[in-house]
């Protein structure tokens, strides 16, 4: 972010320069005016730095921004627990058939199964999606067999399909509880966000490590955790989790006591 940012002051510099000697003639004619328009630029410049370095919501905005510029994309790890009371060995090997028969209906001709005992597992979804179910007394685990590597222009349709797989299995399920976890990588040489948000009054080369945990107003019973490289969503339902996802990826995420300010 800080490169991206040098790169962006150098080449309006450059720009400028390179204007300003090319009309070099025509401009002497109004310096009264060009000192009024450089001093309003300056005071521009102080009043963005300013606000981007202290109001959140002006440094999400300039972050979704340069995001949306740079067509890049983040790496998702989803984790989900379906919690219920004990069951037999029959009925957890028929539940696992029907999750896979559920699937089926949704994805005809697109789910593959690789692997299957009775307590374990794995298919993909159009080679693209791979997915491991793993199958307890009490619960059932299901997680992603990789990193998801998600374009930034695609955000919402994994997001969408992703809530369409889990929510089948949900319904198949049919649990007592659920405990829903997605982890958001960021790429290698790009910071977190939040983490520049939450330390950037403090050069980074001064920190050694970095860990944060905060609550949104419009999302309390997420927990939302920061580090260095990433960025955690927590939540009790999937319907709460994605939306709060959508609301970290957007860069509006905002602990409840700085939304307000």
């Amino acid at each position: 972010m800080a490169r991206l940012e040098w790169v962006l002051h150098v080449v309006v510099g450059v720009v400028l320069v390179l204007g300003g000697l090319s009309a070099n003639a025509t401009l002497e004619r109004y310096s009264g005016l060009l000192t009024v328009i450089g001093l309003g630029f300056g005071y521009y410049s102080f009043v963005l730095n300013l606000y981007y370095n202290r109001n959140p919501r002006v440094y999400g905005l300039v972050n979704r921004v340069l995001l949306s510029i740079r067509r890049d994309h983040t790496y998702w790890e989803l984790s989900i627990a379906f919690i219920f009371e004990p069951r037999s060995p029959d009925q957890r090997c028929v539940l696992l058939s029907t999750i896979e028969s559920r699937l089926r209906e949704k994805y005809v001709g697109r789910v593959q199964v690789t692997r299957v005992t009775m307590e374990h597992m794995e298919m993909t979804i159009d080679n693209l999606i791979g997915l491991i179910f793993h199958l307890e007394a009490h619960r059932l685990a299901l997680s992603l067999d990789r990193r998801l590597t998600v374009p930034v222009h695609a955000y919402a349709e994994y997001q969408h399909e992703l809530f369409t797989i889990a929510d089948a299995i949900q319904e198949v399920v049919k649990p007592d509880d659920v405990i829903c976890d997605v982890q958001v990588y960021f790429r290698r040489g790009q910071p977190n966000p939040f983490y520049g948000f939450f330390v950037c009054r403090v050069p980074s080369k001064l920190v050694e490590a970095f860990h944060v945990v905060f609550r949104m107003d419009r999302c309390p019973d997420c927990r939302i955790e920061a580090s260095t490289d990433h960025v955690g969503v927590h939540a009790n339902s999937l319907a709460k989790m994605f939306a709060c996802l959508d609301e970290v990826l957007s860069f509006r995420a905002l602990p409840a006591s700085v939304e307000t300010k």
